[in-house]
């Protein structure tokens, strides 16, 4: 029966090259055999200084663009990076996310009044996301929506736990005809990723009115900083000019009445360290992901990534050579191949990057070259 189903295989597959090729990438993904990666050829493209020259002054501008994007002043409490940076583990890395969206925009604000990224905390990887709340008191633009709502489908495409630090006014109020709609969604995936199992903590350090109190509503897990942080529809001057009651906010909605009265709030935190520190404790109560990529060693590239200033052409209508680029990508520049005398225009090939298996896919420039001469 083994070998009537090998000769099918050999069969469909038509060639023994090819059926030794499909039965190799089968046991490669079973865990059965380990990538065999090629040695690749040493570069064949000659470093330009003057391309590395050319990429100086607008890697200047990038810079520059990224301190206004983290410009967004001081408070009494912490800075909205400063908690990211707290609730983070020390050693982890932050990869921040759509930081100059909103840039040089009338309408929009620093890194959209929104600060998000990918980091670790207690070990786990987590999608974090801070309001600035110096900028509009954190009200929500058209481009914070928008930057959200991306950041959210990548927490929910990557099974990451999302732990939102919040203190926001909600809708900015002159846009509310372009955010309404979009913001929606916020609440939308926040629902879709409760009833996938996909956990959801947000901690309140400030007040937060209308959108800005959906968002824990609509959470798994919810801390708030006593005295400090308050949640509702509508604040005090709303609720006296709507029904003519004089409240307070702590009374309206502040961290003891929605743990005592509405129980939104799970737990109470004496300050913000507190509140971050109880956050780190609810990471550490979640099960271990269903699977995580196997890592081995990883080895850096025999070609420095510091030369791809050279190799790229700042100008994008230039043409370039991707396995140039993909050289000082890959752990120790080598790579498997997939299918490489087909269809030549893009590069197909398993890779290690950090000791993690990919199958990255590049453009060939053969492909670029035949479109600017066409």
């Amino acid at each position: 029966m083994r070998k009537s189903r090998r000769r099918e295989v050999r069969r469909w597959c038509g060639s023994r090259d090819l059926w030794k090729a499909t039965m190799s990438r089968a046991l490669i993904f079973m865990g059965l055999k380990d990538l065999d990666f090629i040695d690749t050829p040493s570069p064949t493209v000659p470093l330009s200084e003057t391309n590395a020259e050319a990429w100086s002054g607008i890697l200047d501008k990038y810079y520059e663009a990224l301190d206004n994007a983290s410009s967004q002043g001081t408070t009494a409490s912490q800075d909205p990076r400063d908690r990211v940076n707290l609730l983070l583990d020390s050693d982890s890395p932050f990869l921040e996310l759509c930081a100059l969206a909103g840039h040089d925009m009338e309408d929009s604000s620093a890194s959209a009044s929104l600060v998000a990224g990918i980091g670790k905390v207690c070990g786990r990887m987590c999608l974090i996301l801070s309001h600035i709340p110096t900028l509009s008191g954190g009200a929500w633009n058209e481009l914070t929506v928008l930057k959200q709502n991306r950041v959210t489908q990548i927490a929910t495409e990557c099974d990451l736990p999302m732990i939102g630090l919040v203190q926001s006014a909600g809708v900015f109020l002159p846009q509310q005809f372009r955010v309404f709609h979009k913001g929606g969604q916020i609440f939308r995936d926040l629902a879709i990723r409760s009833a996938q199992g996909k956990p959801n903590c947000t901690v309140v350090f400030g007040s937060s009115t209308a959108g800005g109190a959906y968002h824990p509503a609509m959470s798994d897990y919810t801390i708030f900083v006593e005295n400090q942080a308050q949640v509702f529809l509508g604040g005090p001057p709303l609720v006296k000019m709507a029904t003519g009651e004089i409240v307070d906010a702590e009374t309206l909605g502040g961290a003891k009445m929605h743990a005592t009265v509405t129980g939104l709030a799970d737990q109470i935190a004496t300050d913000e360290f507190d509140a971050i520190r109880k956050a780190r404790d609810w990471v550490k109560t979640l099960k271990a992901p269903v699977s995580e990529p196997a890592v081995t060693k990883s080895l850096p590239p025999r070609y420095s990534p510091a030369e791809l200033l050279q190799v790229v052409d700042p100008d994008i209508r230039k043409a370039l050579n991707m396995r140039e680029v993909i050289l000082r990508v890959v752990d120790d520049s080598r790579w498997l191949d997939y299918k490489p005398t087909y269809g030549r225009n893009l590069i197909t090939a398993w890779a290690d990057i950090h000791g993690t298996v990919y199958d990255p896919e590049a453009t060939g420039w053969v492909l670029l070259q035949t479109k600017f001469q066409s």
